[in-house]
């Protein structure tokens, strides 16, 4: 699976929440081209709820960052707020 993509797509799940909270999600590297194996619903899953908590616990008006890295051998996704 196309890694960024799939982040992309999780981030996208969560817009009604930021838009409510009036918080943008600022995501770094996503075009970057990461493949790999597993499952695709679980790990979309896991970056929406890390994102949602984020959310939650952010003040309105911040932003959110989900930043994708990798090198040889291993992938890297970071939710920050």
């Amino acid at each position: 699976m196309d890694l960024g993509a799939l982040l992309t797509q999780a981030a996208e799940s969560i817009g009604p929440l930021l838009e409510k909270r009036g918080q943008a999600l600022v995501g770094e590297n996503l075009d970057r081209l990461v493949y790999l194996r597993g499952d695709a619903g679980r790990l979309s899953q896991a970056v929406a709820f890390l994102s949602e908590n984020a959310s939650r616990f952010s003040p309105t008006g911040s932003a959110i960052h989900l930043n994708l890295s990798g090198g040889a051998g291993f992938a890297s996704v970071s939710v920050r707020d």
